[in-house]
């Protein structure tokens, strides 16, 4: 009997050790037994509970509902298992309930395990909704959207991508990315992807890449990528924002076959950088994307040509061309449009903070020129910036004009102090 008793104890105090909701009920629906936990979820004292219809504790009804899981295995004779929100509790709850039976083999009661799991679900919920919100932007962007798997299978493929390569998403996804990959490229993309598997710590470069790329009715054409990495479940994922660049291809074709460059630095000169920036314009207008116009102006050019003469004032203004070019990027329009004076046309830029981060990456540039040449005059810009925005157009003319006036405020201050 001492035994016994000692293995009862034992059990309950198994019993009460488990986190979950456990009860026993018999066949007439009250509750027989019941651990520490479903007393306290259940907001009872245990011995309020024994005894009790399981019903009317747990779901506070007058009869069990559609999904009770003591009726449906006490009626089957097997374990039942049940997902349910439950409106007394407030939350969602897995219900395990197991037969069990008398010497005869009569089934006299359930044993019912009940999991609080409103977390796992509001969690599963909310990403979900994440889910839904990304397909949301991706399906509306303008741009393709494809992302890979560490195979350089697609597993991702957005709308525009489809009207882009031609591919539809039942298509295209689980194919490899070579489908869009000219053939004469396919080998340097597939070393790519391996190179940076071999050392993923490594960052992709955070740039755009100019690239070439094939519809599926076998037509090449330019593009502009931008690549990020990212990792899920242990695993690496790659996507790429495609921008068919073909218009803008067309326009600086037709730029360099009117020979519109300047001839000193190879920008653009002012005819070129106007025809260019306008076309800029009307696909911004068009889709609703910022821009942005930066105009440069060199300092003490005069003093420059006067005292080193006038090679080292072209050769000041070439290094000048060349620092915006190593600054900005290949999808930005770079000009010379005057004697002195430089502008940049800053397609969509990724920071609302665009004319400070402008400013630091050209200063920076300046300073390794300056201290790498060894020149009798260290070169100096003043600069001005003026932002294009969709909602409230104002032509280029206007921006540059703007731009223009920003960037003698700046000279003025480098010349005062900024005491103004």
């Amino acid at each position: 009997m001492k035994n016994l008793i000692e293995e009862i104890t034992e059990w309950e105090h198994t019993f009460d050790a488990i986190a979950d909701m456990v009860l026993v009920i018999d066949n007439q629906y009250k509750i027989i037994k019941a651990n520490k936990s479903a007393a306290e979820k259940l907001r009872h004292k245990r011995s309020e509970l024994i005894g009790n219809l399981c019903y009317k504790i747990f779901h506070k009804t007058d009869e069990p509902p559609p999904y009770c899981p003591h009726y449906k295995t006490s009626s089957a004779g097997k374990e039942h298992i049940e997902e349910a929100y439950e409106e007394n509790l407030k939350g969602y709850f897995l219900f395990s309930a197991s037969p069990f039976h008398d010497s005869g083999g009569r089934i006299t009661g359930t044993v019912e395990v009940v999991r609080d799991i409103s977390s796992l679900k509001l969690s599963a919920v909310e990403q979900q909704e994440r889910e839904k919100l990304f397909r949301s932007v991706t399906e509306s962007a303008a741009d393709a959207i494809i992302s890979i798997d560490n195979t350089g299978r697609i597993v991702f493929w957005n709308r525009t991508a489809k009207a882009m390569f031609g591919y539809s998403p039942g298509e295209a996804v689980g194919e490899p990315l070579t489908i869009i990959i000219p053939k004469q490229f396919r080998q340097a993309h597939k070393k790519g992807i391996k190179r940076f598997l071999s050392s993923p710590s490594q960052k992709l470069w955070s740039g755009t890449y100019d690239l070439t790329a094939l519809r599926k009715n076998g037509s090449e054409f330019p593009v502009e990528l931008s690549l990020s990495n990212w990792e899920s479940n242990g695993e690496i994922f790659f996507t790429g924002i495609i921008r068919d660049i073909t218009e803008r291809r067309q326009a600086e074709e037709k730029l360099h076959e009117t020979s519109i460059t300047d001839e000193l630095t190879g920008l653009l000169n002012r005819r070129g950088f106007l025809t260019l920036s306008e076309k800029q314009f009307q696909i911004a207008k068009r889709n609703l994307r910022n821009f942005s116009i930066l105009y440069i102006d060199l300092n003490d050019m005069k003093r420059i040509n006067d005292e080193c003469g006038h090679k080292a004032g072209d050769r000041a203004l070439v290094d000048v061309s060349n620092i915006l070019r190593q600054t900005f990027r290949s999808s930005d329009i770079i000009a010379r449009i005057g004697g002195d004076e430089f502008t940049v046309l800053i397609t969509e830029p990724r920071s609302a903070d665009i004319e400070n981060i402008a400013l630091k990456h050209l200063q920076e540039n300046l300073e390794i020129h300056n201290e790498r040449m060894e020149r009798n005059y260290k070169l100096s810009i003043s600069m001005g910036m003026a932002h294009f925005d969709p909602k409230h157009p104002r032509s280029i003319d206007e921006l540059l004009s703007r731009a223009d006036k920003s960037m003698y405020i700046n000279k003025t201050d480098q010349k005062t102090g900024g005491k103004n």
